[in-house]
C-alpha cells in the first residue's frame, strides 16, 4: 500500500510541477518543487543549469521558441529518492525563419507546418521532497527533423 501511494504522490508532484511551472509559468512556485541547491548536470555530469533563477531563465528561453505551449507529464516512475519522468511539448514555433528553407517557405501557406512536439525524460534525486538534481534527455533529433533540417 505504501508503495503505490508513493507512487500517486510522486505522480501528482510532477503533474503540479509541469502544469505550475511550464504550462502557467508560476516561477515564484520553484520552492515547492526545486531544492535549495537544485542542479541540473548535462551527459557528462556537468553542471549546465543551477538554483531557481537559471532553471526559470531556461524554461523562459524554451517558450519563447514554442508559443501556447502545453506540457504534459505522460509517464512517471519512481523507487526510493530516485524520479523519472517523461514529458512532451506542443506547441506553434514562434518564428517561422528558425525552419528550414522548404518548410519556411510553405509555412504561411500551411500554418499547421509550424507545430511541434517536443519530447523528453527526465531523471532525477529527491531530497526532502524537492528535486536535487536532474538530467534532460531531449529527443533533439525529431526536433530538428519536425522544423525540416534533416530528414
Amino acid at each position: 500500500m505504501r508503495r503505490a501511494a508513493q507512487r500517486t504522490d510522486r505522480h501528482a508532484f510532477v503533474e503540479r510541477f509541469v502544469d505550475d511551472i511550464w504550462n502557467h509559468r508560476r516561477f515564484e512556485r520553484l520552492p515547492q518543487y526545486l531544492h535549495p541547491d537544485y542542479r541540473q548536470v548535462d551527459e557528462r555530469s556537468e553542471v549546465i543549469i543551477r538554483g531557481y533563477d537559471e532553471f526559470a531563465r531556461a524554461v523562459r528561453s524554451m517558450l519563447e521558441l514554442i508559443e501556447h505551449a502545453r506540457m504534459r507529464a505522460t509517464h512517471v516512475v519512481s523507487s526510493g529518492a530516485d524520479l523519472a519522468y517523461r514529458w512532451e511539448l506542443v506547441g506553434w514555433v514562434t518564428d517561422a525563419e528558425v525552419l528550414g528553407p522548404a518548410l519556411r517557405i510553405m509555412a504561411d501557406q500551411v500554418p499547421e507546418l509550424r507545430l511541434i512536439s517536443v519530447s523528453g525524460t527526465n531523471i532525477a534525486r529527491m531530497v526532502d521532497g524537492l528535486i536535487l538534481d536532474e538530467v534532460n534527455e531531449l529527443d533533439q533529433q525529431s526536433v530538428v527533423q519536425q522544423m525540416g533540417w534533416w530528414q
